[in-house]
């Protein structure tokens, strides 16, 4: 039987780690500890409780942990399931800020947009009052006041 710890459960079952424990808690998985005191679920139960099924092209890597395995390969394994976990977190985070930087530059050009609108509108009013000013100078001097 694979035994999985619950963040590579997690990341078998596509479910959060505190899903995973919150299940756990409420009896939905079972889990037992394993020599190390570490809570371990059966691959067995996990495909019973989330159906999991492997599409047809994707290899199911399945951790598996030999019992002569000692501590130190096992403080690797968790270290190299955090360091994905972080990669996985960075890509997020990095597409989260690729969104943003979009919404910020469409805002800009909206911004730019009104602004060149407005500077046409001031030009148009410039031009009448300009106008209207040549106008009444022309007409203030032909003006005869009657007293």
């Amino acid at each position: 039987m694979t035994q999985l710890t619950i963040l590579e459960a997690s990341r078998v079952s596509g479910k959060s780690v505190k899903t995973i424990y919150r299940h756990i808690a409420n009896g939905k998985i079972s889990c037992i500890l394993n020599r190390d005191n570490v809570k371990v679920i059966d691959l067995s139960e996990l495909t019973r409780v989330y159906e999991l099924k492997p599409s047809s092209n994707e290899k199911v890597i399945t951790p598996t942990m030999p019992s002569h395995e000692n501590n130190d390969s096992l403080s690797l394994r968790q270290q190299l399931a955090l360091s994905q976990e972080s990669a996985h977190n960075l890509k997020l985070l990095l597409d989260e800020k690729d969104k943003r930087i979009e919404l910020l530059t469409y805002s800009l050009q909206t911004k730019t947009t009104q602004v060149a609108s407005r500077l046409w509108i001031y030009l148009i009013m410039a031009v009448i009052i300009t106008a209207l000013a040549v106008n009444l100078a022309w007409f203030i001097p032909n003006l005869q006041v009657k007293i």
